[in-house]
Formats: structure tokens, C-alpha cells, sequence
């Protein structure tokens, strides 16, 4: 005959144990599962928030500098019209060329803006060729040949561009913050110092440092606040974000100034270059 069970709190708790550690084990891992997701969605929700920062700066950089010097060149061709002073037609093609240059270069900025928003499908082709106009839009915007591109095509008033023997070759983050501080300085020029006659553009080491530096010579009156939105107050971010500096004032013998210093990795000293 069977002996009947008997109930043991000590067999009880040998039947229950494993079943809550499991509970406990799995709720654990599911909380942790669930952290790891929020966390991911708020990279993710972050990452796309400093692309859009990203973009709208781009867009005020590149777009904003050439429609600034389609709007300086047109108000300069309707003064000397209405001044009486009569145009050569060098010179009337002259203005309408630069006019349509700017157009040109700011079409070409638009589609670069493009390209950066297209599917990844494009991005991840292996062949940039493959990818049509927009593969353009994804190469690097500021190395130093596209910044001497930049000086060499602003004419009014004439800039010159002055690379330093042992600037070297840069970090791609370093080569297009300085082409944006040089390009928004430009444009800063161009709106405030048409009085300017010259405008000088530096890069140059300042120890491990590289000093990206803007001068002119023009006495504008009531100019060179910081421009709203993603102007120079943008890059002082951008600048901060990659532990520079930035400053933008009068120089002490007239003119303006705009002087960035940008740090180098450490990776990246002079010797290596």
C-alpha cells in the first residue's frame, strides 16, 4: 500500500526555488532587453538629431554663401545701371558671369544636400560612379584643395589664400571645419566689407594646433555681428564640439577678423606629416 505524501515546507521551497529563479532570471533579462533597446532608440533618436543640425548647418554653409554672392553681384550691376556710368560689354559679362557662377555653385550645393538624404541603397554602392550625382554629395566637402577652390573664386573683394609649410595633410574633421570657418567668413565679407580691398586667408601651426584665420581690411560701420541661425554662432559650435576656440572681432589696425584654432589628434603630429 502507497505511503501517502506528506507536505514538507522544506520540499516545497526545493520545488519552488528553481522555478522563481527562473521567473527572476527571465524578467531580468527582459528588463535588460528592454533598457537596451530604450537606449538604442534614444542613440538613435540623437544621432539623427545631430544629423539634421548637421544638414541645416551644411545648407547655411554652402547654399548661403553662393546666393549671398548672386544677391552682392546683382545690387552692384543695378547701381553702376543706375548710376548713368556707362558698361562695356566685358564688363556687363563680367557681372552676369559671376552671377551665374554663384547660381552654378549653389545648384551643385543644393544636390549635394540631396545626395546626403537619399537611401542608404546609394550610399552603400561600391562604386562611386554607380551612384550618379549624388555620390559626389557623400565625398568629403573640405579638403584643402576645395578650400583653395573657394579663396581663389572670390573676387570682390580679391582673397588670398596662405598655407603654412608644415601644415601637412589634415583630418578630414579638421580639413572641413576649416573649410566652413573660411567659406563663412567669406560670406561675412562679402555682406559687411564691401569697402574691403583685400582679404587674407591663413592656415597655419600653432604648436600641435592648426590656426585657421581670416583678415580684411574693410572699415564697414554697424557690421560683422554674428549672423542668426547657423552663422558664426554655428561654428563656434562646430569649432567647440572638436575642442577649439573661436573669435571674431576688429583688428587693431582696422578691419575684421575671424581666427579659429583647431586641435590635431594626437595621431596626427607635425613629424608624421
Amino acid at each position: 500500500m502507497a505511503t501517502p505524501l506528506r507536505y514538507s515546507p522544506l520540499a516545497a521551497l526545493l520545488f519552488t526555488a528553481p522555478l522563481g529563479i527562473t521567473v527572476a532570471v527571465a524578467l531580468g533579462i527582459g528588463l535588460y532587453l528592454r533598457a537596451i533597446d530604450a537606449r538604442r532608440s534614444r542613440a538613435l533618436a540623437a544621432a539623427r538629431r545631430d544629423e539634421r543640425l548637421e544638414l541645416a548647418r551644411d545648407l547655411h554653409d554652402f547654399v548661403a554663401h553662393h546666393v549671398t554672392g548672386i544677391v552682392v553681384q546683382a545690387q552692384a550691376a543695378r547701381f553702376t545701371a543706375g548710376s548713368g556710368a556707362a558698361q562695356s560689354p566685358e564688363q556687363l559679362d563680367a557681372m552676369l558671369g559671376g552671377i551665374e557662377k554663384a547660381g552654378t555653385e549653389a545648384l551643385t550645393s543644393m544636390r549635394r544636400m540631396v545626395g546626403l538624404l537619399r537611401d542608404a541603397q546609394h550610399v552603400d554602392a561600391p562604386d562611386g560612379e554607380a551612384r550618379g550625382d549624388g555620390a559626389a554629395a557623400t565625398r568629403p566637402v573640405g579638403d584643402l584643395a576645395r578650400l583653395r577652390e573657394l579663396v581663389d573664386g572670390f573676387t570682390h573683394p580679391p582673397a588670398a589664400l596662405t598655407l603654412a609649410p608644415d601644415l601637412g595633410t589634415l583630418p578630414p574633421e579638421v580639413a572641413t571645419s576649416a573649410h566652413r570657418i573660411v567659406q563663412e567668413a567669406l560670406t561675412n565679407v562679402r555682406k559687411h566689407a564691401a569697402d574691403a580691398a583685400t582679404v587674407q586667408v591663413t592656415l597655419a601651426r600653432v604648436g600641435r594646433d592648426v590656426e585657421v584665420a581670416v583678415r580684411d581690411d574693410g572699415r564697414g560701420r554697424g557690421r560683422r555681428l554674428p549672423s542668426g541661425g547657423f552663422g558664426l554662432s554655428g561654428l563656434s559650435e562646430r569649432v567647440g564640439a572638436l575642442g577649439g576656440r573661436l573669435r571674431a572681432g576688429p583688428r587693431p589696425d582696422g578691419g575684421w577678423e575671424v581666427v579659429a584654432v583647431l586641435p590635431v589628434p594626437d595621431g596626427r603630429a607635425p613629424a608624421d606629416r
